[in-house]
């Protein structure tokens, strides 16, 4: 190797521009295309100077075009490469259009990367090839890890097919990575930094040498004999994919010196006798076929079944979907016939190595590492995930085998070999091949001999069917939960790792380097009161002027926490009367406070307590509501603008995982430089004792109060504790209860800030509160005024329920009941994997849109926005985790999966935290206590029915839908403002309903959390699937356009998806069940097994949609029970049927007939129908949201509708003709009554205008 050409003393920019000097334009077309990171595309016309512009391009595969100019591509591309992972990539062969292989026509470039050798021996082939072949590198370069890359160069573009003859050349000399035969492979560029190793892409030597064809082929001829391998003149497609390239990717495990003997071996044998073995291998296995073909014919065995075709049908049939048993990430074209993701079976940087495509009629999976290319289909890929990777393909009994399990671990029966006709009637022919050979034929003496070999065929295949099944589950089982592992873990050691009872002072120190500090302590150790203060004061008195800011999930935590750190708590009002202090605390709801490019110019610190609840509000946004977009969007600002000013981001928890670390680090590129953990040493453990009872902890209760204890109760149900509360009242004791009805009041404030001190004032003997005060209020206790605390808990994740009984800092004894399960999971584990939620939202997203023919509809919005860009930019963002919505979607998928699978096993999760803190838990089953049970009855009607009395003595008279929501989004509302505020939404909502009648009012709106009004709403949603339609296009168009006019992504996961529910529950066939014409059923009632078998067909939308869950273990009955509870029907037994010891229960619907509930129907038509009476006078230009329908879940503060399109149903031209016409041929009052019962008012009176009677 020419050492004289090695850089010395290169800069990046340098080294940048003597890598781009190699290449030469293509017929006068010098476009350049460079990949940065995983998979973001920027195109240029790359000049000697090094200096050139750069584009970005958005969309994927052939519908990538080109966006935006982004700047110089040297600058441009070396910000990047230092704030985001992956590096920096160029595609040598320079493609003409676009990155992919069928934009390259010709190339100079010969590639290699050689990832198996250490640096020393890769740098020691490369000198010796060097040294023998007599070829200089163009270029060498350090990819920042172990690899380096090389570049030979051609005096000229040769065609492709000189060009692929030398670049697998090439690879079999080099015995390199066979990737960079791919003509469109990236590889990577120097100058440029490579943060996820912390290294930079160095060159290492350049030079301007190139050669004809001839001289390459010659020096590589050099080479092959120097190693005393035969040389080929060609290498075919089929020897290089078949035999060549299969020896070298790493994952075969090939050391080089067995690598070296397979080449050799290989190259013995030659392309020319390859193919003669083949072909005459594939002559012998043709003859096997015919004589196998001939012989079972002379068996009797017809032909009309096949395993092989069997086999091919499930592929055809499984389509895309049979590529789903591991997390591959797979990321659409919008054609929807293409696909890449992670290959599950080998590491990849770009997390996009492999495809999937069905453009050649059947989907095939490709990994250019593990399937050398070659698309397999998906029985091969189900045999890959259950015998392991690059498994031989079976032949006879084995293949057999396979295929069955193939096909029945995808529900298909496997075909059998049935006896010709013509045969005796008691032959038979057996088929279980574990006790008999296959194909086999016996003689059945007896008729019952016959049913006995169907019976041992059906059991064999039912047990295969479910071993297979089982194995599946308990892949999925095993995916999950290293998913889930990999979630809650925390891949960064701690640098301070300390052991006691309270963090000391003077522990923490703010590090000089800016960056990230996790704070990860044990409840009660001290973390904000030393921990955090130390820090805070550290960095006042370096930086006076400096942002200090502590970010809290609720105000109450903020207040507390604020004053222990001397920062104020901020409100919009009391921060316009104290400008220049950039010192506060508040939600991240309120982060509009905070202006990023207007802070001082000094090091920030931002301080995150309890980071994980934070950032699980931020990602869901609840409490967010229509500024869901724009606190992402703040935050990732703030968070890099705390980067660029070299400032720090403390997080600080009780067991800091890897979702909070992702969460800050992506949104702001700083890497940890500090982590603590600090464990309290547990000298007394806690007792803990979990009742299978709630109404064992009432009694407890009561026990421990009539000794004279106090206790403190805490639930995640704001409705048992306002119950316990009442209960306890009305014996007697004297109980203060925070939640959130009663948190903005002052004395509830001052109780947070200091609870302890206030609490020994007051002196209750209990007190109680909900999450409202869970975060970070501590409740010390020092004198011991509690000796015991209650708990309840049905819905919260174990993480957050476990604070709640941590606020209380003294180890008394807690007790209480804990719901087994508060969700439930099918055997994909669909809601606790994040590419599972994802791959939901998208179908959702793309179900509704086809559904509602949501793009032709915003095609027609007459408005300077294109709704049907910023629809797409929704797919072109979805993977793109650098923009605000594919950050979003990354990590609110990532919190709900965790969520969801710490709540399948809510009590065994929790109780597990507590043992491995050290603390002792017991588990009683005790059974229910009745009397306490029926009290707590009739304390809730008594609550509910006071709760109906404040509803219906609420004034509305002078309030408006609009000054009623922002009531509601006042945080300084009391509690009856709020109750009018809500009472007049329904009123516009529920037009004519009797919302001041005290028992209409509990039974709609209170009892039951209102279920009766929302399951009334999805019974009028299904009878009106066309309405349903327009409401959803209605909520979307205000979506989208909400968030084009305010520069903002979609929140995918609000948008609503009524249509998919109406058209769902409309289609079932539950029809004859409301209707009446079955009365009585169980599970063997045709109707209701109809209903069953039409439920597991769409057991996945019942679950995306109505998060339903139907699976085969439910009978038939319980399944239209489940469906008709949903629409508000109750399904109660009356009798038993059938003989003794095998009777059916009976059911029947004992509310078909419910005058209320004909009340809110008939009002949410008229609902309706006037809003759509108003779309016809607005503009059609006009978008506007729908006020607060609940038909969907999005409503815009305005309250207005939100299109401008003509109204379906009723009033289109069509159907008020068809009005008239029934009208004119009613001959009768009588028959002019039942039209005016079917046909709604409005629709009347614009069908007959003139009719005077109508009014009455």
């Amino acid at each position: 190797m020419n050492t004289s050409l090695i850089p010395q003393g290169l800069s990046d920019k340098e080294a940048f521009k003597a890598q781009i000097s190699t290449l030469q334009p293509k017929d006068g077309n010098s476009e350049i295309w460079f990949k940065l990171g995983h998979n973001k595309f920027y195109v240029g016309n790359f000049s000697k100077s090094g200096r050139f512009l750069l584009w970005e391009t958005v969309g994927q595969g052939k519908d990538r075009k080109r966006g935006k100019l982004v700047g110089t591509a040297f600058e441009f591309l070396r910000e990047k490469s230092q704030t985001e992972e992956g590096g920096v990539f160029y595609n040598p062969t320079q493609p003409i259009g676009l990155p992919v292989t069928g934009c390259v026509d010709s190339t100079d470039d010969i590639g290699i990367e050689m990832d198996s050798l250490s640096t020393e021996d890769q740098l020691g082939k490369y000198e010796l090839l060097n040294q023998v072949a007599r070829i200089n590198y163009a270029s060498l370069l350090s990819s920042g890890g172990r690899s380096i890359h090389a570049h030979i160069k051609a005096d000229q573009h040769l065609p492709l097919e000189q060009a692929n003859y030398l670049r697998r050349l090439a690879i079999v000399a080099f015995m390199s990575d066979p990737v960079t035969e791919r003509l469109h492979q990236p590889m990577r560029i120097a100058g440029f930094y490579r943060k996820e190793k912390n290294a930079e892409q160095r060159l290492l030597s350049y030079s301007s040498d190139r050669y004809t064809y001839e001289e390459l082929v010659a020096g590589f001829r050099r080479w092959f004999a120097y190693q005393g391998w035969a040389f080929p003149e060609t290498i075919s497609d089929i020897w290089w994919k078949e035999v060549l390239c299969p020896i070298f990717p790493n994952h075969k495990g090939h050391g080089e010196a067995e690598k070296a003997a397979l080449v050799k071996a290989a190259l013995e044998v030659g392309q020319a006798g390859y193919e003669a073995a083949k072909a005459q291998a594939e002559a012998e296995r043709q003859q096997r076929r015919e004589q196998r073909k001939q012989r079972w014919q002379a068996e009797g065995r017809s032909e009309d079944t096949s395993l092989s075709d069997a086999v091919k049908e499930t592929c055809d049939r499984l389509g895309k979907d049979a590529f789903e048993l591991y997390n591959h990430n797979w990321q659409f074209e919008p054609s929807g016939e293409h696909a890449r993701g992670r290959c599950h079976w080998h590491d990849s940087t770009s997390g996009t190595s492999a495809y999937i495509s069905g453009k050649k009629g059947t989907w095939g999976y490709v990994c250019p590492a593990c399937t050398n290319e070659k698309r397999i289909d998906a029985f091969t890929y189900w045999r890959y995930a259950t015998y392991g990777k690059g498994a031989p393909f079976p032949r006879g009994k084995e293949y057999v085998e396979q295929a069955k399990a193939f096909l029945s671990s995808h529900g298909v029966e496997p075909p059998v070999w049935h006896p010709q006709q013509s045969k005796p009637a008691n032959v038979v022919e057996l088929h279980t091949h574990q006790k008999r050979k296959p194909g086999a034929v016996y003689t059945a003496e007896f008729e019952g001999d016959l049913e006995l070999l169907e019976s041992l065929e059906s059991e064999d295949r039912k047990q295969a069917q479910e071993e297979a099944e089982q194995r599946r589950r308990d892949r999925w089982r095993e995916e999950t939960e290293r998913i889930q592992a990999e979630l809650n873990g925390l891949r960064v050691e701690p640098t301070i790792r300390e052991t006691g009872r309270y963090i000391p002072k003077g522990l923490m120190r703010l590090p000089d380097k800016p960056g990230i500090i996790l704070v990860d302590g044990t409840m009660g150790v001290g973390k904000t009161a030393t921990a955090l203060k130390d820090l805070v004061g550290q960095h006042r008195k370096r930086y006076p002027l400096g942002l200090e800011w502590l970010f809290t999930p609720r105000n109450l935590l903020g207040l507390q926490s604020g004053n222990t750190l001397g920062l104020p708590h901020r409100s919009t009002a009391d921060f316009a009367r104290d400008k220049g202090r950039f010192r506060g605390t508040s939600c991240f709801e309120s982060i509009g406070l905070i202006s990023p490019e207007n802070l001082p110019n000094h090091p920030p610190l931002i301080v995150v307590d309890e980071a994980g609840q934070a950032f699980k509000q931020v990602t869901y946004g609840d409490t967010c509501k229509n500024y869901h977009a724009f606190v992402i969007e703040r935050t990732r600002q703030l968070f890099r603008e705390v980067a660029m000013r070299g400032g720090w981001i403390v997080l600080s928890e009780d067991g800091l995982t890897n979702l909070e670390l992702d969460f800050v680090r992506e949104a702001s590129g700083l890497e940890v430089v500090e982590h603590l953990k600090f464990t309290r040493q547990v000298t007394n453990p806690r007792s803990y004792y979990v009742y299978d009872s709630p109404s064992i902890t009432g009694e407890e209760i009561l026990i421990r109060l009539d000794k004279g204890e106090n206790l403190v109760v805490t639930s995640d149900s704001q409705r048992w504790l306002a119950k316990i509360e009442r209960w306890l009242q009305d014996q007697g004791f004297d109980c203060v209860f925070i939640t959130s009805e009663n948190s903005q009041e002052d004395w509830a404030h001052k109780c947070i800030k200091n609870p302890t001190e206030w609490l020994y004032e007051r002196r209750p003997r209990v007190f109680g509160y909900s999450p409202t005060m869970g975060s970070g209020v501590s409740i010390d206790d020092d004198k011991g005024y509690f000796s015991g605390m209650a708990f309840h808990f049905t819905h919260l994740e174990p993480r957050e329920a476990k604070q709640l009984c941590d606020r209380l800092r003294t180890d008394v004894p807690r007790f209480g009941y804990i719901c087994e399960r508060a969700a439930t999971e099918d055997d994909l584990y669909s809601g606790s994997r994040p590419d599972l939620i994802l791959r939901d939202l998208r179908r959702n997203k793309n179900g509704i849109a086809k559904l509602i023919d949501f793009a032709s509809h915003a095609e027609r919005q007459q408005d300077d926005i294109d709704l049907v860009q910023e629809w797409q930019r929704l797919d072109e963002q979805w993977n793109d985790h650098t923009t605000d919505l594919g950050f979003y979607l990354r990590h609110y998928s990532r919190y709900k999966a965790r969520e969801a699978y710490g709540k399948t096993a809510l009590r065994d999760n929790l109780m597990a935290i507590w043992e491995n803190q050290g603390h002792e838990v017991t588990q009683q089953v005790l059974g229910r206590i009745d009397h306490i049970a029926d009290d707590w009855e009739a304390v809730l009607e008594q609550l509910d029915r006071e709760k109906a009395m404040e509803w219906a003595e609420a004034d509305t008279s002078h309030l408006t839908p609009s000054l009623a929501r922002s009531t509601l989004n006042d945080t300084s509302s009391t509690r009856a403002q709020r109750l009018a505020a809500k009472k007049c939404l329904l009123e516009d909502k529920l037009p004519g309903a009797p919302l001041s009648d005290v028992d209409f009012a509990l039974k709609a709106v209170i009892a039951k959390r209102g279920r009766f009004l929302k399951t009334t709403e999805m019974l009028w949603l299904s009878q009106h699937p066309e309405a349903a339609q327009q409401i959803n296009r209605w909520d979307w168009l205000y979506q989208v356009s909400t968030a084009a006019k305010r520069n903002q992504f979609v929140v995918v996961h609000r948008l609503s998806v009524v249509a998919g529910k109406a058209k769902l529950l409309h289609e079932c066939p539950l029809h004859p069940f409301i209707d009446g014409n079955v009365l009585e059923w169980d599970s063997a009632t045709p109707e209701a097994i109809a209903v069953h078998e039409w439920a597991l067909l769409h057991a996945r939308q019942f679950r995306r949609y109505l998060r339903l869950t139907i699976t085969p273990k439910h009978t038939p009955t319980q399944t239209v029970n489940k469906l008709l509870r949903k629409l508000g029907y109750e399904a109660d037994q009356v009798s038993r049927k059938g003989k003794r010891g095998d009777r059916e229960c009976q059911y029947t619907i004992t509310n078909r007939e419910d005058i209320d509930r004909e009340i809110i129907l008939k009002a949410l038509t008229e609902r309706f129908l006037s809003r759509c009476e108003e779309k016809q006078k607005e503009p059609s230009h006009t978008v506007r949201a729908e006020a607060n329908c609940d038909y969907g879940h999005s409503s815009d503060p305005s309250g207005e509708p939100t299109s401008g399109h003509a109204p379906p149903s009723w009033f289109s031209k069509e159907e008020l003709d068809n009005i008239r016409q029934m009208w004119d041929a009613a001959d009768c009052e009588e028959a002019r009554s039942a039209i005016r019962q079917i046909i709604p008012q409005r629709a009347l009176q614009a069908a007959l205008p003139a009719l005077e009677d109508l009014a009455s």
